[in-house]
């Protein structure tokens, strides 16, 4: 995934800009922004609403189901990832206490200090920054408006951390991705990180459960991916927002 910007998935999280305009009304409720559903789509579901006025069942190509679950398997993969990852900085006690290190001067002597190990810290934060970007980017490919919902309660939850998060180097992008700044997060207070990705209600606590309920959710929709939408509309498309977007049709 390109984090400076050449993939750019920020129109799947319009509406989570409490500022905008578009949060309102029925475009609230899933908190999705209809008006860009033809982005997630593909045009799919607009196949599928006409089969409903023709009384006739679309049955989608086998490519387009095919596509359509390989979307689903990668968002519930890089799920698993960033369930790895914030669990490993979550469990790992050791890697917040200080220990002794020993460096290796120019002239070959060697010299031991007693401090936080700031490379082990970093490349922990770092591995969980790289999961989470490749779990944004997987979103930018899904057609489920149940794994777009848990997908933006995500984001949602990093937004809510934002300015702690920056206090470490941790930046927000405009296509929702996180930079790390190794600069600034190696200068950083190690009790503010360790605040941040240990303990109950931290953020690297919330995103798991969050990362969880967005692998379980495309696990679902896989197991349950039906192969036709039926004339009255109700969910046998291969898409699982036909029963909730019926209602506004």
């Amino acid at each position: 995934m390109n984090i400076g910007g050449a993939n750019d998935y920020s129109f799947l999280f319009n509406s989570l800009n409490k500022n905008s305009s578009k949060n309102t009304g029925a475009n609230n409720m899933l908190m999705i922004d209809f008006t860009e559903l033809d982005h997630i789509q593909s045009g799919a579901y607009l196949k599928s609403a006409r089969s409903v006025y023709d009384n006739k069942p679309v049955v989608p190509s086998k490519e387009d189901k095919d596509i359509s679950e390989n979307k689903l398997i990668q968002s519930e993969t890089a799920a698993n990832d960033l369930v790895e990852q914030a669990n490993a900085l979550l469990n790992d006690k050791s890697l917040f206490e200080k220990k002794d290190i020993t460096t290796t001067n120019e002239d070959g002597t060697t010299v031991t200090t007693t401090d936080y190990d700031m490379e082990a810290i970093t490349k922990g934060v770092d591995a969980f920054v790289s999961a989470y970007n490749k779990l944004v980017g997987s979103f930018g490919d899904s057609d489920s408006v149940k794994v777009l919902t848990k997908a933006m309660s995500l984001v949602d939850t990093t937004e809510n951390f934002e300015t702690p998060l920056k206090e470490i180097g941790i930046t927000i992008n405009k296509d929702n991705t996180l930079s790390i700044d190794k600069d600034v997060f190696k200068k950083a207070d190690v009790s503010t990180i360790k605040n941040l990705f240990q303990g109950t209600g931290s953020y690297g606590a919330t995103v798991e459960k969050k990362a969880e309920l967005v692998a379980f959710t495309a696990k679902m929709e896989l197991s349950n991916h039906p192969n036709t939408y039926n004339s009255t509309g109700n969910g046998d498309f291969n898409f699982s927002t036909g029963d909730f977007i019926d209602g506004f049709i």
